[in-house]
């Protein structure tokens, strides 16, 4: 679990440091006498600003949350209940960031090139294919951290009743 950790708390760090910097250099560039975007009003750069937004927050929450499993102190109760949470949480918040990630460089990419929107079209199904195969190699780890905190497993014995 700590290297699972480590490792997807350098993936969001890194989300966290794309995402920051493509705030400040918004695609179509800027107004030089106002330091205003330049495609400020096209509904495409609004949905860039959003994903953009919503991976820089989601990332930097991962990457929290792997922190504190990082620094956890180990007890039994953590590895129980406490620590799988914690990776189940941050797991899905860093899908949620490769995903909104990914949206936003599709939405970037559509303000910019509105004047050619096949080649648009064309790769917003290459776009989604990161966070399906990030989706696809964490999927079992994430079941069975769910199947054995929350489900049943844990403490069910298939054993009679001793009373009848």
């Amino acid at each position: 679990m700590k290297y699972t950790a480590t490792a997807c708390s350098f993936v969001a760090a890194l989300i966290a440091t794309v995402t920051f910097q493509a705030i400040f250099t918004p695609p179509g560039g800027t107004d030089e006498t106002s330091g205003a975007p330049l495609l400020l009003h096209d509904l495409h750069f609004l949905g860039f600003i959003f994903t953009d937004t919503l991976a820089f927050f989601a990332s930097c929450i991962s990457v929290l949350i792997f922190l504190s499993i990082l620094t956890s102190r180990y007890s039994f109760d953590d590895f129980i209940v406490s620590l799988p949470r914690k990776m189940i949480l941050g797991q899905s918040i860093l899908f949620i960031s490769i995903a909104s990630m990914l949206v936003s460089f599709i939405t970037s990419l559509s303000a910019s090139m509105r004047h050619r929107p096949t080649l648009v079209v064309l790769l917003k199904p290459l776009a989604s294919f990161p966070s399906i195969l990030f989706l696809m190699l964490q999927y079992p780890l994430l079941k069975e951290m769910i199947s054995s905190t929350y489900g049943k497993r844990l403490f069910y014995r298939d054993t009679k009743n001793w009373l009848q």
